[in-house]
């Protein structure tokens, strides 16, 4: 299960060099990790709550449609190698 996410979006001309600098070198951690302050909020804060289970099902969401992108590239490819 993820315990914690950060995503950004950056329009990488509409922020200065320094913004954007700080974005490129933490996008991949998180500015608070919840689970490490009280992982008992998860259950006590309801945005939380919700927000992890959201975070869980889009991770589910990429997983599977990577795997469906994969496949039908890998179709694809066999339908071709036949011809």
């Amino acid at each position: 299960m993820i315990t914690h996410c950060t995503v950004v979006f950056v329009l990488w001309s509409a922020v200065s060099n320094e913004s954007r600098e700080f974005l490129r070198k933490s996008h991949e951690w998180p500015l608070i990790d919840v689970s490490q302050l009280n992982p008992n909020l998860y259950e006590q804060v309801e945005r939380l709550k919700t927000s992890r289970v959201r975070r869980s099902r889009l991770l589910l969401v990429i997983v599977l449609t990577t795997d469906s992108i994969v496949f039908a590239i890998r179709s694809t490819l066999f339908q071709l190698n036949k011809q």
